[in-house]
Order: structure tokens, then sequence, then C-alpha cells
């Protein structure tokens, strides 16, 4: 490394179980150019019974039930254009309420996780990154540190 390089150090957060627009997406107001929750756009998911789940703020900080994220739920989740979470979602929590639902379309707004977001705020952010595997964490962890899983 040359002695001037002003880059000293790379850090790697990889963070799991939880989707960029629900954890970062409410930024995008903040951070120019940021791929994240346009507040004037308001994404919509349905359910397998047809009723619709908008995107929106005020996420929980805990969830009744993990979203699936196992290769055939994340390939369910990712269909039609990523319309197919919440039709995951119920059909793998069948006892979930439409409270349940409607959380998991949930973001989280500025400020509502103030070391993540602070560190979003000062720190390159990774928006357009998709995973190497459309699977479970360990695989992705793998192919991110060696370019293999």
């Amino acid at each position: 490394m040359a002695a001037n390089d002003p880059i000293k150090h790379i850090i790697v957060l990889m963070l799991e179980n939880r989707s960029f627009d629900h954890m970062l997406g409410g930024l995008s107001q903040v951070i120019d150019g940021l791929d994240g929750v346009d507040p004037n756009v308001t994404r919509v998911n349905k359910d397998y019974d047809g009723t619709a789940y908008k995107q929106e703020p005020d996420a929980s900080y805990d969830l009744n039930y993990d979203p699936k994220h196992e290769l055939e739920h994340v390939a369910h989740q990712l269909s039609s254009e990523n319309s197919g979470f919440v039709e995951d979602f119920a059909r793998s929590y069948p006892l979930s309420q439409k409270e349940d639902r409607a959380e998991i379309m949930k973001y989280f707004e500025d400020g509502r996780l103030p070391a993540l977001h602070t560190l979003a705020k000062y720190f390159g952010v990774c928006h357009r990154w998709f995973s190497s595997v459309p699977g479970p964490t360990w695989a992705n962890r793998f192919f991110m540190h060696s370019g293999t899983s």
C-alpha cells in the first residue's frame, strides 16, 4: 500500500435476515442516489388471499415471526418483481395475523436505528449488491469473503 493512500482499513458489516429496504431504505431522502424507499411511490405486496400490504414506515424492533430465507423462500419472495414476500411469509406462517404480515413490509425511518443509520450516512453503502446465493446466511458470507460458497 502506498504511504499516501487515504484508505487504511476496510471494514465489512454484513447483516442478515432483514431486507435492505427494511433497515436502510428509509434513508433514501437523506443519502443522494440511494435506491431505497420512495415515499411518493408506495410498493405493495399481496397475500395469497389478495390482501394488499403497503410499504410503510414505523417498523417494529421485534417480529413475532422470522421471514424465511432459504433458497425456496427467497425465490418465491423475489418472484413477480419482488412481490412474493408477503405471500411466502403467510404460507410459511399460516397462524400469523394480518398485523404480522403488515409488519414485514414496514421500514425504519431516518434515525430509528441510530448506530446503523449514522454508519450509512458517513461510510459507503452497497445498495445495488445482490447476494450470490439467493438463500441462507452462511453461503453468502462464504461467497462475500472468499469468492465462492
